[in-house]
């Protein structure tokens, strides 16, 4: 390249001649050219951007959205089968138990086959109404016998607080009847056997420990069946005994 102005000699890319100054618009222009086609090539780089940002979004919507119907699947397919076997496990679950039960009550340990039967979650379920019923009953007859001769130690010791027999013979005669609407009903649950052990037991506390004859054991059971019970009669030949005296 000859320079237009000076006469210089140079390359025809240098932008202007080393010794002058003077421009080389040739390679001007080349440069302004190559310029504004990096510019639109960058304008249509971010032109590009958004539609690349949308595919990104898109696929990741996508695989979002299949995950989600996975565990979709999953969890349905886990309800299903859940729905078959949960009904079988609670049969199995409570046969066990009815087992166990059974087990504690042909050994006559109420106490502990109602303990057993308390901690069943469906224990208020017909199929327990054995189990229950001879339960409560030994439960409450087992508290009797502990204070019952507690109770008649005390007042033989101080005939005055005899009213506080009320509470074991309201309690013993209730258990009686309660025995005895059992065997009325012919044992639905053939629970005959158990009852006849707690009857015996209610008769032993009324008999030996209160010192009660059969007769005014009937009284008192006659007396419990009613809305106000009147025990004065009874508990007074009670005490009158307890204290050694013959009534």
């Amino acid at each position: 390249m000859i320079c237009p102005n000076c006469g210089a000699e140079f390359s025809d890319d240098t932008l202007a001649c080393p010794y002058c100054g003077c421009e080389n618009e040739t390679a001007a222009k080349a440069h302004q050219k190559a310029e504004i086609s990096g510019i639109y090539a960058k304008i249509a780089a971010l032109l590009q951007r958004p539609e690349q940002t949308v595919r990104r979004a898109s696929r990741l919507l996508l695989r979002i959205g299949l995950i989600l119907i996975g565990i979709f699947l999953i969890a349905l397919l886990a309800a299903f089968l859940y729905a078959r076997i949960s009904p079988e496990m609670a049969y199995q679950k409570q046969r066990e138990q009815l087992e166990q039960l059974e087990a504690l009550y042909q050994e006559g340990d109420y106490t502990k086959m109602y303990q057993t039967l308390e901690k069943a979650e469906d224990s208020r379920n017909a199929v327990y109404d054995k189990f229950r019923i001879i339960g409560e009953l030994d439960q409450t007859l087992t508290e009797l016998e502990e204070s019952c001769p507690e109770t008649a130690a005390f007042v033989r010791q101080y005939p005055k607080g005899a009213d506080l027999l009320d509470y074991e013979l309201d309690g013993l005669f209730t258990l009686l009847n309660d025995c005895a609407a059992l065997e009325e009903a012919g044992y639905v649950y053939g629970e005959g056997e158990a009852a006849a052990d707690l009857r015996e037991r209610a008769y032993d506390l009324l008999s030996r420990v209160l010192c009660l004859t059969e007769e005014e054991i009937q009284e008192g059971m006659a007396l419990a069946a009613q809305e106000e019970a009147d025990y004065s009669k009874l508990r007074n030949a009670s005490v009158a005994r307890l204290s050694g005296g013959t009534q």
